[in-house]
């Protein structure tokens, strides 16, 4: 189906789907209370290069200073005279822990796309150790420049691009679907002007409104955490950065098209972040879809159990939303 069909604004998408995946009996431990346990979460996902997908390592796409901010290229090997769209990951971690090859999540997961024929740029920004809130919204707008700019390189559409996140990944690649326009978020590591829109997002388990999310871990007696962490708060009262750091601020009816998948049992991310966000894409006539697991832990993307059908899923909606023969 062609993107123009896709960016009448009037033309609303709400698909809300909830998925019991708890067919066998809890008969183990499990980290969370509504999960099965975890001896049958079918392991975590293994990475195994592929032959058909080829790998650039380590290509700076900002600069601060000394420091290099880098992306992986995972490019496909079969031949196509027709520029391919492009598929941005974000890893997760809290914004504190991860990177774009870390535990092989993020490599498996981009080997799965590039088979599906995306030129994928699993990417590295700054942690909140490093550099707190705004600085990986930054990077994040500078990588989808240098995509953009760099293009004909690699043989990629730069107006066909979706982006990809899980948990602090998703928070992420969901400001990359909401904020283009804001000055915020212009990075001093690039000089860039290139419009960092994008044209589909797929968010896992992503925080979308820090406000509320806050209140959600007061009332739930939970710690502050790594969010206050990134968004340099004191406490869970402490609002610094809460309104600027969560796409729903952003949301308009430009906004791209969002498929956010995600989980009742979360201990981790109040599922209800989802919900409200798709909420306020329907008010605005933006493009949402849904999908809530009744019983996946938090991070169940990078689990056996769960990860064929989630990228399935991911694939699916790319496939739909980005311009592919």
């Amino acid at each position: 189906m062609k993107k123009g069909i896709y960016r009448i604004k009037l033309v609303i998408t709400f698909f809300v789907t909830i998925h019991s995946s708890s067919s066998m009996a809890q008969t183990g431990p499990s980290p969370c209370e509504y999960c099965p346990p975890v001896s049958e979460w079918g392991g975590r996902i293994d990475y195994h290069p592929s032959e058909k997908v080829e790998v650039k390592s380590d290509i700076p796409y900002a600069k601060y200073g000394d420091r290099e901010i880098l992306l992986d290229l995972y490019l496909p090997r079969n031949q196509t005279d027709k520029k391919r769209p492009i598929i941005v990951m974000i890893h997760g971690g809290g914004w504190l822990y991860g990177s774009k090859t870390d535990l092989g999540e993020a490599p498996t997961q981009a080997v799965t796309f590039a088979e599906a024929g995306f030129i994928v740029a699993s990417i590295d920004y700054r942690l909140s150790d490093e550099a707190i809130f705004p600085a990986a919204v930054k990077d994040c707008r500078a990588a989808v420049q240098w995509l953009k700019d760099n293009s004909e390189s690699y043989g990629m559409d730069r107006e066909n691009i979706g982006v990809f996140g899980i948990s602090a990944g998703g928070h992420l690649a969901l400001m990359m679907g909401t904020s283009p326009k804001s000055t915020l978020f212009e990075s001093e590591g690039s000089e860039s002007k290139t419009s960092s829109q994008v044209q589909a997002v797929v968010a896992i388990v992503p925080n979308t409104d820090f406000i509320s999310y806050y209140r959600w871990k007061r009332e739930t007696g939970k710690e502050a955490g790594l969010a206050a962490k990134f968004l340099g708060a004191s406490s869970l009262t402490d609002l610094t950065n809460a309104r600027e750091a969560s796409p729903i601020t952003y949301l308009d009816n430009e906004s791209a098209p969002t498929f956010i998948i995600n989980t009742m049992a979360d201990d981790v991310v109040d599922f209800k972040q989802g919900v409200l966000f798709v909420e306020k894409c329907r008010d605005m006539g933006v493009q949402a879809r849904l999908f809530t697991y009744s019983d996946a832990p938090h991070p169940f993307a990078a689990w056996n159990r769960w990860y064929d059908e989630t990228m399935e899923m991911a694939i699916s909606y790319f496939q739909e939303m980005l311009i592919m023969d």
